[in-house]
């Protein structure tokens, strides 16, 4: 008898395509784009951060679990402690 595979949450299914994204971009060099292809850029850049930020603003919405499971006082601590810290400083 063979597992199902657990569907993934839609939500990581886009962060893991946003990865995959960013790291085969990760080589190009922006210098090689024309002045309206930079213009482009920024302005598109911009649009997805915005995005990426109100998608974790709503997650962050609703993780009180989260905090409460790992004793931080509030999701913002939790937060802090584990996205703002380089994972070798910590």
């Amino acid at each position: 008898m063979t597992a199902l595979p657990v569907p993934q949450h839609p939500i990581l299914g886009c962060l893991a395509d946003l990865e995959r994204a960013l790291d085969d971009a990760s080589d190009a060099q922006p210098v090689c784009l024309s002045t309206s292809e930079k213009a482009e850029a920024m302005r598109r850049l911009a649009v997805v951060e915005a995005r990426v930020a109100g998608l974790r603003l709503g997650v962050m919405a609703v993780a009180d679990d989260v905090a409460e499971a790992t004793g931080a006082r509030d999701v913002a601590a939790w937060f802090s402690h584990h996205a703002l810290t380089e994972p070798d400083a910590a």
